[in-house]
């Protein structure tokens, strides 16, 4: 290159001194005298002159060592390359779906629970157990809300627990402990709301004006009530605002118990289409926050007999959730019959009920039951004894030989995970 440089130079200034001719002093004497715009031209030429020899030196070079196709080859390759590239997901697609791939170990963290210090221990054990979600109770069977609301109606009304933390305060701990944080949301089932919001309540059919009540005593949100839905969705969605990535719809479902005198209004439609459409509200504006919703099923509905006085005698993946929570716990397993079998007795023998049950929900949803993530007892119950880590670790089992790999440890009056291995 340099030498090609200064053969053109030289070759230059040759032609320049046949017209131009200088003494040692530096004057010049010119054929047709001084002209300075000659001059300028001149200066000109001569880099007009170098310009061009660089440019057609660096093609001759690649033609004279046989890599003018290289470089043509390597062009054609890059535009090849990019676009199989842009064929390809993104890499953010590969990671949701490596996400998707990754079994869920959930821990459910009752509502009076939600305290700094009681979340932070519990977490730490969590944790070492190999737990990677926890599930925060915003929202109790008792109506009662266990976060500050910020959602108008429920404001300075009993509704909100006394002392209650900033949800997005919870939300930052969870995550902070180094797991997924998801809310529980108990839905219809509340004696509180009804008392404040009237026109979402469950009426008397002789007395449209006066609150159903069941043979407890409580009140229940009606499921065909535009405030019911509203209220609900405002909650989910103001959970996921706060950073809750997962929300847990539980006791969607009309009243349970008998159904005298219980008036929901006038010319409804049916009542399983009636919690598909308030599913699918709530799902719709979860998803604009980039949350996801579960439907809390208990085991009956899941295995596919629900009652049809509570809605719940229908497909549960026909909700319209992103995916369902069986409740595999004592409690809701005690007297269920799967394909005409009793399921054993779940307080004797946790595992052998949980496997059974595994095994109904694998023959029931086929297509589906590998995307359940079933609550599981992992807490002492009332007339069983202390549930030890064997105990727990048996149901964990029987869910994995069924081919369901994601789960939930329930408890409502504290974990004892030492010994338990969740991963």
């Amino acid at each position: 290159m340099v030498r090609s440089i200064g053969v053109c130079k030289t070759r230059c200034i040759k032609v320049a001194r046949k017209r131009y001719q200088f003494d040692p002093s530096g004057r010049r004497h010119k054929r047709g005298g001084s002209n300075p715009l000659m001059t300028a031209l001149i200066v000109v030429a001569v880099a007009a002159l170098v310009f061009i020899g660089w440019n057609i030196y660096v093609p001759l070079q690649r033609v004279l060592k046989g890599d003018a196709g290289k470089t043509v080859e390597s062009a054609a390759s890059h535009v090849s390359s990019a676009s199989h590239a842009a064929s390809k997901p993104s890499s953010s697609s590969g990671s949701t779906s490596s996400a998707a791939a990754t079994a869920m170990r959930g821990i459910y963290l009752p509502g009076g629970t939600l305290t700094t210090a009681t979340i932070s221990q519990t977490l730490q054990a969590a944790k070492s157990a190999g737990v990677t979600t926890a599930i925060a109770e915003l929202k109790s069977d008792d109506g009662v809300l266990h976060y500050a609301s910020k959602i108008s109606e429920v404001q300075n009304n009993g509704i909100v627990a006394s002392g209650a933390l900033d949800g997005a305060a919870i939300a930052q701990a969870i995550t902070q402990s180094g797991m997924t944080p998801a809310a529980r949301i108990s839905c219809f089932k509340d004696p509180l709301a009804p008392t404040v919001m009237r026109d979402a309540a469950v009426k008397y059919a002789g007395n449209h004006s006066t609150n159903w009540l069941d043979e407890s005593g409580n009140r229940w949100l009606n499921p065909y009530s535009a405030t019911t839905v509203q209220y609900l969705t405002d909650l989910a969605a103001e959970a996921a605002s706060m950073g809750f990535k997962q929300i847990y719809l539980d006791n969607v479902q009309f009243p349970s118990g008998a159904q005298n005198h219980v008036w929901y209004g006038d010319n409804l439609p049916s009542k399983e289409s009636a919690l598909q459409s308030f599913v699918a509200a709530v799902t719709q504006k979860v998803h604009t926050t980039g949350g996801t919703v579960t439907l809390v099923l208990p085991a009956n509905a899941a295995v596919g007999s629900g009652q049809a006085s509570l809605g719940q005698d229908q497909d549960p993946f026909g909700y319209g959730a992103d995916t369902v929570s069986p409740l595999l716990t004592p409690v809701s397993l005690d007297g269920l019959t799967v394909g005409g079998t009793a399921l054993p007795n779940p307080i004797s023998d946790f595992g052998a009920a949980v496997s059974a049950a595994a095994q109904g929900l694998k023959t029931l949803n086929a297509s589906k039951y590998g995307d359940m993530v079933p609550f599981i007892q992992a807490g002492t119950v009332s007339g069983s004894g202390t549930v030890t880590a064997d105990t727990v670790n048996a149901e964990v089992s029987a869910l994995k030989a069924a081919g369901i790999d994601h789960f939930v440890f329930y408890a409502t009056g504290g974990y004892n995970l030492t010994g338990v291995a969740a991963k």
